[in-house]
């Protein structure tokens, strides 16, 4: 049994091969609860949970 397959151009939508995150902004966001006193793992977990400017986290 033979399996067609079809392919045509990206039509839109968000970049595919765009890194998920920007790590820049995430280095920031945890480096500044770090700065606070949180440990890294906290701040780690804050980050993803608040999300930042360009990624929604868990509570958005």
């Amino acid at each position: 049994m033979s399996k067609l397959s079809r392919y045509s151009r990206y039509t839109g939508g968000p970049d595919p091969l765009a890194p998920p995150v920007d790590l820049r902004e995430a280095l920031e966001a945890i480096g500044q609860d770090v700065m606070e006193g949180t440990s890294p793992r906290r701040a780690l977990s804050e980050m993803l949970r608040r999300g930042t400017k360009n990624m929604p986290g868990a509570d958005k």
